[in-house]
């Protein structure tokens, strides 16, 4: 699996699709996989959502909504690896099966050779369904009152100065603490991320159905090297805004070593906005929902939870915790400036660089939360700052706190 697609809320399940070759580990022959949870920690799987059409070729990524009383998904259909067309299909059974849109492709662009990843969003002050596109180094905003005709609105390119190719883009608003409303505008680059090769970065701004005008600078959504593609779920409940990432790196996940499975998503993240050095950053929190899976806990600065599991670290100046995997440990740093994880003993040396992130004054004394699975460790802080990495060995035995005080669960 690599990009999470079609992430939407419907009928009391939440609903993951994701890329997906169900012949082999590799990338080819692309369909959307399927899984939903009443609770965004329990997942079932489900047969195979969407698959390649003979005459318009693979399934590329996109997304869903609600519309018309079902479920609607709009996907790039990749023609022969050269052409990529945008196309639409429907589920009357909460996202078991499809019916494709009899007058597939509903938008096509014959000029750009880079066309792909359609989010959509219905906009209720102007009362249109939009649509962000991925086009080269630009998002490409199109209008629809039916999700079958489209006309291009506008188009954004004020966002980096990074090579490659941008995608998977997201579009949405969300509150600030003083009560005014911002959009935030996601986008997938891959190259040039903050570790190396691909990552994903964010524009705060203001929309009006037509046109987003960024009023903030580029920030990186994530400053580890496995967070790409993320995008949130539509329509979900108590207008919640919740985020999925692919957590890997094109850089290297085609090396990624397999046994039954390659490829995972991080875990589920609530988005909000907080203060920060200069101006509003988008922090990601772990959802509440992940409480439910802990299990034995305790305080303090040695324990062996025994697999995968929580810790909540209160720093107050420089500090040390060491994670142990297969033949070495995983490090997390930090010294009041600056946050640094080092997984060089998880994975192949080419891949081992130390991946740091500088921590906003306000942070710089607070709250760390980690989240340690069989394959990744994610960091979370208070201001923002989010560390997301992939480890190729397994956890093992001990685990111990410097300059912290710790408190950890195990997550069955």
């Amino acid at each position: 699996m690599n990009d999470p697609n079609g992430l939407v809320w419907h009928a009391g399940r939440w609903h993951a699709f994701y890329q997906h070759n169900p012949g082999g580990p590799g990338w080819a022959d692309m369909h959307w996989g399927h899984a939903s949870s009443l609770d965004l920690c329990h997942w079932d799987h489900h047969p195979v959502a969407l698959a390649p059409d003979p005459t318009l070729g693979m399934v590329f990524s996109g997304s869903a909504a609600q519309a018309e009383g079902r479920l609607a998904a709009l996907f790039t259909h990749c023609v022969l690896q050269q052409h990529q067309v945008q196309s639409l299909a429907w589920s009357d059974d909460g996202g078991l099966t499809w019916r494709p849109e009899p007058g597939n492709p509903v938008l096509v662009e014959p000029d750009l050779p880079d066309f792909r990843d359609p989010k959509i969003a219905w906009h209720p002050p102007t009362g249109a369904w939009v649509m962000a596109v991925a086009a080269g180094q630009s998002i490409r905003l199109y209008r629809s009152p039916d999700l079958r005709q489209w006309t291009f609105a506008s188009a954004f390119a004020d966002g980096s100065d990074l090579p490659g190719a941008w995608e998977c883009p997201d579009l949405f608003a969300l509150p600030a603490p003083d009560g005014s409303r911002w959009w935030v505008m996601l986008v997938s680059v891959d190259q040039g991320g903050p570790s190396g090769g691909s990552g994903t970065w964010y524009r705060l701004g203001q929309f009006d159905g037509f046109t987003f005008d960024p009023l903030g600078p580029a920030r990186w959504l994530s400053h580890g090297p496995d967070h790409y593609a993320g995008v949130t779920f539509s329509d979900a409940p108590g207008g919640r805004r919740v985020l999925l990432a692919w957590l890997r790196n094109w850089r290297e996940a085609r090396d990624l070593p397999h046994a039954g499975w390659r490829g995972a998503m991080t875990a589920p993240a609530e988005l909000s906005l907080v203060p920060g050095e200069g101006g509003l950053r988008l922090r990601q929190t772990p959802v509440a929902e992940l409480q439910a899976l802990r299990g034995v806990g305790g305080a303090g600065d040695r324990f062996e939870p025994g697999g995968p599991f929580e810790l909540h670290l209160t720093v107050g100046g420089p500090f040390r915790v060491e994670i142990g995997v297969v033949g070495g440990a995983v490090t997390l740093t930090g010294d009041g400036q600056t946050l640094r994880l080092d997984r060089s003993s998880a994975v192949p040396a080419r891949h081992a660089a130390t991946m740091a992130v500088p921590v906003e004054a306000p942070c710089a004394a607070g709250d760390l939360v980690v989240l340690v699975d069989h394959g990744s460790v994610e960091v979370f802080d208070a201001g923002g700052a989010h560390l997301a990495a992939s480890l190729w060995r397994d956890l093992a035995g001990l685990v111990t706190v410097q300059g912290a005080t710790a408190r950890w669960w195990a997550l069955g």
